[in-house]
């Protein structure tokens, strides 16, 4: 870690010469500093400092000078190890949200910038332990970026729209995504209805009445789905192979009008649909099938790293409440968690062997305190649990816990 100081003249501290910086390296568990050492040594006062560790050769007991035997086999090695990229080819895009822990930066081409593409939950949407949408009762809007998404496309009359879908159910019916504003025909929206995914599309020649199927859901999921349009051709991918293709649509998108861009509902609300979104991009080109593969794939590889998470399911009484704040007592928070302690009555799945258990759920969303937030002590409740630790999502957010259970493992009701 870096650090400044000593900030001896309390005064003006912004002119104390003696303000240097400092870098400390931690102990092998990560608890203490074991040794500081003085980077700068000068008559100026040294703020805001970054330090770039990197092991002599670029990697840890590799030496720089080190010599390949086999360069050949060592470039496929290097190959088979090194993560695909996602989106493997950034041409055309126009906004980028892998998950709620990345940057997710695009860079505009005409302004010759970046910027990036933040979301903000509405409702009861949350994020999921993989910083994922959780979009069941809500849904997540982009902060920015629209009017950008419009001129681009708009100028090429091309769209691509990509996500790694996981549908809460095969039979509902909901928006996944959509740009358009209010209640009027969206520019496009994809949609579940039952197993089959939709999509409407208003051009020039071509209303929404009438959607386009992009293909079937089969099982839980994730799924990943890309859909494509050019004027005389719209293509759907579901896991990196075609799943649909029509020459029904054709047309300019000259009808589009301003919007927003609202996961998980219609920006006007009540197509509400349940499930978790990841892995979203929108491009002002049409993707090609090796492209639409390429994806798919490089999502298959970072799913396959994510460790399995062990569930627990009890039937539990409640024995205390935490206090439920007043939603302007918290901020600038804008949600809050609770955490009640439960009688542990019946372990349903899972192995827990503790009598009591403390949960945190969610109390305040949108600055609106949810209906199920203040429970009646007695009350008997079936819990869908995780542990809290398996949900690094929610170490930002805002914690009451005053009914006590201070050393019984903190557990993250789920829902589900």
């Amino acid at each position: 870690m870096t650090m400044t100081g000593p900030y001896l003249n309390h005064g003006d501290p912004a002119n104390g010469s003696e303000v240097e910086i400092y870098l400390g390296r931690f102990t092998p568990d990560m608890t203490a500093i074991e040794k500081w050492v003085v980077v700068s040594r000068n008559k100026r006062a040294d703020f805001y400092p970054d330090a770039w560790i990197e092991p002599p050769g670029g990697e840890r007991g590799t030496p720089a000078a080190a010599k390949v035997s086999d360069p050949a086999a060592a470039a496929g090695r290097a190959s088979a190890a090194a993560p695909r990229s996602w989106p493997s080819d950034l041409n055309g895009l126009v906004f980028r949200w892998r998950n709620g822990s990345k940057g997710n930066m695009v860079y505009d081409q005409r302004r010759g910038a970046t910027r990036s593409c933040m979301v903000e939950a509405r409702g009861r949407a949350r994020y999921g332990r993989n910083y994922d949408m959780e979009v069941a009762g809500g849904a997540f809007v982009a902060v920015e970026g629209t009017d950008e998404l419009l001129a681009a496309c708009a100028s090429t009359n091309r769209l691509t729209f990509e996500a790694l879908v996981t549908p809460a159910s095969q039979t509902q019916n909901g928006v996944l995504a959509s740009f358009s504003f209010g209640a009027g025909s969206p520019n496009f929206a994809v949609s579940q209805e039952g197993e089959s995914l939709l999509l409407r599309l208003k051009t020039s020649e071509h209303g929404t009445d009438e959607p386009i199927v992009l293909g079937r859901l089969a099982g839980e999921g994730p799924h990943h789905l890309v859909v494509t349009y050019r004027s005389g051709q719209t293509v759907g991918y579901l896991d990196g192979r075609p799943a649909a293709m029509t020459n029904a649509i054709r047309g300019e998108f000259g009808s589009w009008t301003a919007g927003r861009l609202v996961f998980g509902d219609a920006p006007e609300g009540g197509a509400d649909w349940a499930g978790r979104l990841e892995g979203i991009a929108v491009y002002d080109r049409a993707l090609g099938a090796e492209e639409a593969k390429a994806n798919f794939l490089a999502c298959q590889e970072r799913i396959a790293e994510r460790q399995p998470v062990e569930g627990l399911i009890l039937l539990t009484e409640l024995r205390a409440c935490s206090s439920v704040p007043a939603p302007e007592t918290i901020l600038p928070y804008r949600r809050a968690l609770v955490v009640h302690v439960y009688d542990v009555k019946v372990v349903v799945k899972g192995k827990y062997e503790r009598k009591q258990v403390a949960v945190a759920h969610w109390a305040i969303m949108e600055r609106k305190v949810l209906p199920d937030a203040t429970r009646k002590p007695g009350s008997v409740w079936r819990l869908c649990l995780e542990r809290f630790e398996d949900n690094p999502q929610l170490q930002s957010e805002m914690l009451v816990q005053d009914a006590g259970g201070y050393e019984l493992p903190l557990y993250y009701d789920v829902g589900r």
